[in-house]
């Protein structure tokens, strides 16, 4: 018996099952596309600068580009913010006189002087709150040379630093 090919069950189901999983592929890549969101790379290594002024420690940060030095950068006081498990290097310098410098969690101490910079370099191992020391060397207290080093995640890094933007 003759059945043209458009009425065909064996033909109709084939064109209607490939329909419906070209279909469901469709579905399914949006759906992936929509329930991941884009993955950041992971954080390899930071450089940020420090300079003292005034009394004060100001900390500048990279921008998204990633370069210190452009207008994207984002400036704290006193606090370093830094991400748990990679490798720091503190830019450090000084405006105007000579400043002391220290993560003693770290095991770092470092001086700023005018017109000179120095580098320190340091990698936490755990996330929480440590102690930056700060001294002007003039025999007085200055409250604003003592800090903390705030060692956070990548993921709270980042937030906190896009907060600050």
């Amino acid at each position: 018996m003759y059945v043209p090919r458009d009425r065909d069950p064996r033909c109709y189901g084939s064109i209607l099952r490939r329909v419906r999983e070209a279909l469901a592929g469709t579905v399914f890549a949006a759906g992936l596309a929509c329930s991941h969101p884009k993955q950041e790379p992971p954080i390899q290594s930071m450089t940020v600068e420090i300079t003292g002024h005034d009394y004060k420690w100001i900390v500048r940060y990279p921008g998204e580009d990633g370069k210190l030095e452009t207008p994207d950068d984002v400036f704290g006081r006193q606090d370093l913010h830094v991400p748990v498990g990679v490798e720091t290097t503190v830019l450090l310098k000084s405006r105007d006189y000579v400043y002391t410098f220290a993560l003693p969690d770290m095991n770092c101490r470092e001086i700023a002087v005018p017109d000179l910079e120095f580098t320190l370099r340091f990698k936490p191992d755990a996330a929480g709150t440590y102690e930056l020391v700060g001294d002007n060397m003039c025999g007085s207290t200055h409250p604003d040379l003592l800090g903390k080093l705030v060692v956070q995640t990548a993921p709270e890094f980042r937030a906190w630093l896009r907060e600050k933007r």
